[in-house]
Formats: C-alpha cells, sequence, structure tokens
C-alpha cells in the first residue's frame, strides 16, 4: 500500500501531467474508474485496487467537481494547500475538501490575503483538530485579508495556545462558518470580523474563550442564529462581553447560548447594536447584558436570565436595551442593582425580577428612562430607585418585599407608580425626597387599597405636591 505511481501520461481525464498516485489500501473495487467517475480524487486500477492523489494535480482536470484531499498527504498542511489551490480557476460548482486525517495537530497558521477560496472546506476524520504546542500564539490559527476564505466545516481545539483571535477576519474579508463548525478554548477571542467584514456562521460553535466567543469591531456584520457562545469571557479582568459589538458593528443571533458566561455576557458600546431574541445568558458570573452607547435588542424573543450572578443589565452614556417581560432570577449575593440605568433608555415592560440583594430597579440622570409597566419586582433593598433626574415608569406593577423601601424618588427623581401594588416593605412602601416626585393614583400599599395609606409613606403631612418644601406626591 505505500507505492507510488507516476502517472504522466494519463490523459483519460488528465491530471495535468504531474499526479501522483499511491494506493489506499481499499481492494475490491470495479475496475478501470476514472476520478471523474469516482466523483473524487481516486481511481481504481484493472485489478480494483484503489488510488488516491498525492500529488499537486489540478484536481479540477480530473473531472470531478468534489475531490477530497488528504492533511497531510499531497500537501504537509492547510497552508501549502490552499495557496496551491488558490490561483485556480473554477465554476461554482466545482468544491474542494481538505480533510484533516487523524491525529493531526495544526502547527502553522492558515491566511488568505486578497484571494478567494470559498470554494475548499476545511473538515477533519477526528470530530475536534487540536492545534499543535509548537503552534505561533501570536497568530490566529485562521486568518483573512481582503478574502473569502475557506469555509471551516470541523471544531478546532486551540488549547489556550493562542493569545489573539483564534478566527479573524478583515479589511472587507467575507466568511462562512459551517453549522456546528468553529473553535474553543483560546486565550483571546474565538470570532473575530473586524474592520467592515462579514461572516455568516449560524450554529457555529465558538466556547470556552478567555474573553469574546464573538467580536463584530469596526462596522463589521455577523450572522449567527442559534450559536453556541458558552463559557467565554471567562477572565474576570475581561471587559468584552461572551457576545461583543463595537464601533457601528452589528451582530444578528436569535436563540444564541450565552450560558455560563464569565466577566460579562452580551455587551455592545460605541453605535454598535446587537439584536439577541432569546439569547440564554444562564449562571452569567459577571454582568449578563452591557449596553454603553451602543443597542441591545431582544424584540421578538425574551432573553432567558437565570440564576445570575451578576447584574442583568447595564445600561450607560446613551445606551439602549429592549429586553421586554424577561424573567430574571439572582443567585445570592448579588448586591449591585439587578437593572442599573445611567443617562440610557431601557425598555422591560412586564419584565419579572426576583433574588437581588441591592435594588431591582434603578435609574441615574436627567436622560435615564426605564419602563417596566406591568412589571414584578421582588426583594432587595429598593425595588425601584430613581436619583438625580432618574425616571421609572410602573403603570399595573406588582412591587413586594423590599427590605428598606419599596419605591424611593430622591434628588429629582422621578417614578410613575399608578395603578400598581407596592407592599410588604422593611421601612416606606413610598418614599419622596429632595426635590423628586411620585405620580401614584390608585396605587394600593401594604395598609391601603386604591390608595397610599400615609403609614406605608415617608411623609408626616397630608399628600400634596409640595410636602414640607421639598418633597413632591402627585395622588388622586
Amino acid at each position: 500500500a505505500d507505492v507510488s505511481l507516476d502517472t504522466s501520461g494519463f490523459t483519460t481525464s488528465g491530471d495535468g501531467g504531474n499526479g501522483n498516485w499511491k494506493q489506499n489500501g481499499v481492494t475490491g473495487q470495479t475496475p478501470s474508474q476514472s476520478p471523474a467517475q469516482l466523483g473524487n480524487a481516486l481511481l481504481n486500477d484493472g485489478n480494483g485496487n484503489q488510488w488516491s492523489l498525492v500529488g499537486k494535480a489540478n484536481v479540477f482536470a480530473l473531472g470531478t467537481d468534489t475531490p477530497v484531499i488528504n492533511i497531510p498527504g499531497g500537501f504537509l498542511d492547510l497552508q501549502e494547500a490552499c495557496d496551491f489551490f488558490a490561483g485556480f480557476s473554477h465554476n461554482s460548482e466545482q468544491k474542494i475538501t481538505l480533510e484533516i486525517q487523524a491525529g493531526f495537530e495544526i502547527t502553522t497558521p492558515t491566511t488568505f490575503v486578497n484571494v478567494n477560496s470559498s470554494f475548499i472546506e476545511i473538515t477533519s476524520v477526528d470530530v475536534e483538530v487540536k492545534v499543535g504546542a509548537t503552534f505561533p500564539s501570536t497568530s490566529s490559527v485562521i486568518n483573512a485579508v481582503n478574502s473569502r476564505p475557506a469555509i471551516l466545516n470541523t471544531i478546532i481545539d486551540v488549547d489556550n495556545i493562542v493569545t489573539v483571535s483564534s478566527y479573524n477576519v478583515t479589511s472587507a474579508s467575507i466568511a462562512t462558518i459551517a453549522i456546528n463548525a468553529g473553535m474553543k478554548n483560546g486565550g483571546d477571542r474565538g470570532l473575530h470580523s473586524q474592520n467592515g467584514s462579514t461572516v455568516y456562521a449560524d450554529n457555529c460553535v465558538f466556547t470556552g474563550f478567555q474573553k469574546a466567543g464573538v467580536h463584530a469591531s469596526r462596522n463589521s456584520k455577523v450572522q449567527c442564529a442559534d450559536a453556541d457562545f458558552s463559557g467565554n469571557s471567562q477572565n474576570p479582568a475581561n471587559t468584552f462581553g461572551a457576545i461583543y459589538a463595537s464601533r457601528g458593528s452589528v451582530i444578528h443571533g436569535p436563540s444564541m447560548n450565552a450560558t455560563n458566561s464569565g466577566a460579562e455576557g452580551v455587551r455592545v458600546q460605541r453605535g454598535a447594536t446587537i439584536v439577541c431574541p432569546d439569547v440564554d445568558l444562564t449562571g452569567c458570573t459577571g454582568t449578563a447584558m452591557i449596553a454603553n452607547g451602543g443597542t441591545i435588542s431582544t424584540t421578538s424573543g425574551l432573553p432567558i436570565m437565570l440564576n445570575l450572578k451578576g447584574q442583568a443589565l447595564v445600561a450607560v452614556s446613551g445606551g439602549q436595551a429592549h429586553i421586554g417581560a424577561a424573567v430574571i432570577t439572582h443567585a445570592s449575593g448579588v448586591t449591585d442593582p439587578s437593572i442599573e440605568c445611567r443617562n440610557a433608555r431601557v425598555i422591560a415592560n412586564g419584565v419579572n425580577i426576583s433574588g437581588q440583594d441591592g435594588r431591582g430597579i434603578y435609574a441615574e440622570g436627567v436622560n435615564a428612562m426605564v419602563d417596566i409597566d406591568g412589571g414584578v419586582i421582588a426583594g432587595g433593598t429598593d425595588c425601584l430607585f430613581a436619583f438625580e433626574g432618574g425616571s421609572i415608569n410602573a403603570v399595573n406593577s406588582t412591587i413586594t418585599g423590599a427590605s428598606n423601601n419599596g419605591a424611593t424618588a430622591t434628588q429629582g427623581g422621578k417614578i410613575i407608580i399608578a395603578e400598581s401594588s407596592v407592599t410588604g416593605s422593611g421601612n416606606d412602601d413610598l418614599s419622596i425626597n429632595k426635590g423628586s416626585w411620585m405620580s401614584a393614583n390608585s396605587c394600593t400599599t401594604t395598609n391601603g387599597v386604591g390608595t397610599p395609606d400615609i403609614s406605608d409613606t415617608n411623609l408626616t403631612g397630608g399628600f400634596n405636591f409640595a410636602d414640607n418644601g421639598n418633597r413632591g406626591f402627585i395622588w388622586s
């Protein structure tokens, strides 16, 4: 099986005159079959023995549209094979599969520069391919510059060897990652699309990275519905979310899995947008969502935010977040606000929050507004806290079990809590201070049904717009 055959002059299907063939150990086949008949870079001799291509011939000249080339085999590694085939002309039906053989480890980067190699697909015999210990740590495993790289259709275990983005596309590249393919366990980011690039990666897998599982930056795009980005952002000092978009970029990923994220789950900033209906953030250790000057939208499906070990949402600096009627539960020990809004906009109508040890909803700044109409906030120190001009709209909501105050408006804070129920507070159900106001018409408190009872407030006089000169209540 180790005999090689020089097939110069093999002209029935043509091999370009420079193909070398090797018996692959398969016998008993139909005799005298050409590559075109077999649909691969194979031939059967007159005795039914099979031969596979190991030389650097133009496989398209063999008459098959989908040849499979072993790596290693005719080529030492992926880079040598991709470089060789990059210059070939081909039609849209012609594909090449580079199949990484069992036990082979990747020790050299694969880079595409100014080429279209999208007719090449990288697969493997093993379920996963490992990056070898001698791989250069400061290089991406796959890197594309102004190119269409080969389609990745296997899982590559980076084994924490690489300290930069493991799969990197830049300079207006366009890449495709096959279903259930991707990389895992890198020292930096997994999938990075930057500088005007686009990646199509529905159902991809990028897990166990120290920073982001996916990062779109500098006006780039990633389409990644049903992607698995679980267990990312493992470095506690990391400021990249497991799912991260920045600088005008867009990530569109319905039903993404970001469970057990470390430092952060979903992060958006600098005018970027993440559309992530039904994203699963269960078990996130740090902040589940951060909107810092960008937009997070889950309008067509509710995020799953259970057993969070940190804050559910932080929106700051003009950021916007729409999480709808999400059910948010916290593990014990979360003393920061579940939803924190500082000069930003949060829409969470119908949200249900429980388990936090700190505040439920916190709004600070004249440009801060949080809508939770129809919501349920249970427990924590203050269920609602509006501060320094921040506004909370909580019409027809249920506020219960705060250890301090159910709803607090202070230093110009504003709360609309009409037709709601605020009960069971450790101190006051309703508290207002320092030029703030609260609209609480038809609001039920612990001792007042349909109208707040003064004993459930911090007021000492009647209910009026300007109590003691610096407090304001609006009642009906």
